[in-house]
């Protein structure tokens, strides 16, 4: 067994198919961040050109880095203000251009780079089952993705039915639907356990790790920039 502690919780690995991670409080600056971190403003229409499936793959990375700076900022219990600025942008599918989308995208990338391998790796184990040709994988991910949608959650069930659709029309848009779900379900877990006096007890729990762990994702299809990001040690 080994034993990793850092600001922000604690973990403890027997083998590669058990993980044990445990979330210390998470302070209330972040805590206010987290609904933000889960909505993106999906779109409502299904993406069907390459136009529309490069807009969407790249509003999936956008979600995704973000994401995975919010659980690297949760595991040091601290943020900067910066980072806090950039968590704060939400745009859509007709908004990821332009050089300041762009920087910002940059500085979310070097910051989720950061990310501790054992989550970044509890992360992606988490894609495995949706990418397994499951009947069910594209209304799990599109209902996921959806139900914290931006700018209203009025218009969640036609966003829902976008992201099913792009789903099942545009398989090269997958890996980076399911890591988007994945990275949004972690960080659910993550601050659901470590809820402010109602903090799971660890001997009568197993924490928010896989349990067990799914195999690592087949990623021979997905986009450079997630594989690049995914590039798993061990």
């Amino acid at each position: 067994m080994t034993e990793n502690v850092r600001p922000g919780y604690e973990s403890f690995n027997y083998d590669k198919s058990e993980r044990l991670i445990y979330p210390k409080p998470v302070p209330a600056g972040l805590r206010d961040m987290h609904p933000a971190i889960l909505a993106s403003d999906w779109p409502v229409r299904v993406a069907t050109r390459r136009s529309t499936t490069s807009a969407l793959d790249l509003l999936c990375r956008w979600h995704s880095l973000r994401g995975l700076a919010f659980v690297n900022a949760l595991s040091l219990s601290t943020i900067s203000a910066e980072m806090r600025r950039d968590m704060d942008v939400h745009p859509g599918v007709t908004a990821t251009t332009g050089s300041d989308f762009r920087e910002r995208l940059d500085r979310l990338e070097r910051e989720a780079r950061n990310i501790p391998d054992e989550l970044l790796e509890d992360i992606a184990r988490s894609c495995t089952p949706l990418l397994a040709n499951s009947p069910h994988s594209a209304f799990i991910v599109a209902t996921g993705l959806t139900k914290d949608s931006l700018p209203s959650t009025n218009d969640a069930i036609f966003r829902s039915a976008a992201l099913s659709g792009s789903w099942e029309g545009a398989p090269v848009l997958r890996p980076g639907l399911a890591l988007a779900w994945a990275v949004n379900e972690f960080t659910r877990k993550w601050v659901s356990w470590a809820e402010p006096g109602n903090l799971n007890d660890r001997s009568n729990s197993l924490g928010i790790g896989s349990h067990p762990a799914a195999d690592r994702p087949q990623l021979e299809d997905a986009p450079e920039w997630l594989t690049s990001l995914l590039s798993l040690k061990g």
